[in-house]
């Protein structure tokens, strides 16, 4: 069997994941290494006995793999996946896929382009395909409402771990380009996408030596005409991970470990237009019988196949990729609709205007803007 050979950009964190991934994955093997640590760079090289490079722009052009996978620090995604592309290497890239819908455009442009195949982690979230496949087979009937709810904590440690965290300017936001950008992409697979953030608010809580939010509370509207709210912070010392899928036949209710979905006896719309109220013998005006739910486990499903290795067949045997740019471009424009909507202080349709985004952004790196709370708890 012929291997794979991919190159890494970014050795610090996440790497360590994808290299537990090749070595797991027959059809792969590492080919180079590349980051601007070179103690770092030089360590992995020796370790797993592959070249190293300082510059990505020698990587994407060597001849020592067959494509890259992107995990260096936010800000250098965009230019990195570009000059991957441009050098006929296909890239698949680490979440975020970039800091701006302008971003993502240049990303997609460029592949159409050149041609050359790009992917990317965070639109290739699978942990919910059961639920995906319920809502997908329409069990549910048409979605009513979803809420998302996913609070947990990093500390200070966690931000300095980096020079690049907890900026604009590098981070891109905090909670929401980072660790939320997944439960951005979990809501749209599994409810479809936003049409319209309709409110947002964004706060500092727990976080003084950063310039970003860490907490949001949003409130949207989806392309299939349901009512969203989206409520995430990374400041709290209970973790809940927590969402419903509510439907004019059924519902799902996802809770930390619990997955069970819900049959509804009858479809709500029959209960919500009944003109007629019903009465009981002796009793007061009461409305007529609300259909009652039958609950139950959500039912297993076969997993689609690890991204990486997916990625890795679709550059061998040119296959179609499971999660292309433009899956990711879709939760950028939430991510950035978000921010708009916070500092603008409107309703923000999407897609997200390029310009005034472009505007604001250019407003926050430059510190125009501050999102810390009073926080008597870090006093």
């Amino acid at each position: 069997m012929v291997k794979v050979r991919v190159g890494f950009i970014g050795l610090f964190g996440i790497a360590n994941h994808h290299l537990r991934e090749v070595k797991a994955t027959p059809e792969l093997e590492l080919g180079a290494v590349c980051d601007i640590n070179e103690t770092l760079a030089s360590s992995w090289s020796e370790d797993q006995q592959v070249p190293w490079y300082r510059n990505y722009q020698d990587l994407v052009e060597s001849k020592d793999c067959d494509f890259v996978i992107v995990s260096a620090p936010h800000y250098l995604h965009c230019d990195i996946a570009c000059a991957a592309m441009e050098a006929g290497k296909p890239v698949i890239i680490q979440k975020p896929m970039c800091l701006t819908v302008a971003e993502a455009d240049r990303i997609i442009a460029t592949a159409k382009r050149t041609g050359v195949k790009v992917g990317t982690y965070h639109t290739a979230h699978t942990s919910e395909w059961d639920a995906i496949t319920m809502v997908r087979s329409g069990q549910l009937g048409h979605i009513m409402r979803f809420s998302f709810d996913i609070h947990a904590a990093r500390g200070m440690s966690y931000y300095n771990s980096g020079p690049w965290r907890g900026k604009w300017a590098t981070e891109g936001s905090g909670a929401l380009s980072n660790q939320r950008i997944h439960d951005i992409n979990r809501m749209q697979s599994l409810n479809g996408a936003v049409a319209e953030v309709v409110s947002c608010t964004l706060a500092n809580m727990g976080h003084p030596g950063t310039e970003v939010e860490d907490a949001c509370a949003a409130t949207l509207r989806f392309e299939n005409g349901s009512f969203g709210l989206f409520h995430t912070s990374l400041y709290t010392a209970l973790p809940l991970s927590r969402y419903e899928i509510v439907g004019n036949e059924g519902c799902i209710v996802v809770n930390d470990q619990e997955r069970k979905w819900g049959k509804l006896a009858f479809p709500m719309r029959d209960y919500l237009l009944q003109p007629k109220a019903a009465r009981k013998p002796g009793a007061t005006l009461e409305d007529a019988p609300r259909p009652g739910l039958t609950w139950e486990p959500l039912p297993a499903v076969e997993q689609p196949m690890e991204t990486t290795r997916w990625f890795a067949l679709s550059v061998a045997e040119d296959k179609p990729i499971q999660a292309p740019p433009e899956f990711a471009l879709r939760d950028i424009e939430v991510w950035n609709a978000m921010i708009l909507s916070h500092f603008r202080n409107k309703p923000v349709k999407l897609p997200v205007d390029r310009g005034e985004y472009d505007e604001l952004f250019e407003e926050l790196k430059a510190g125009k803007h501050d999102l810390h709370w009073p926080a008597p708890w870090l006093a």
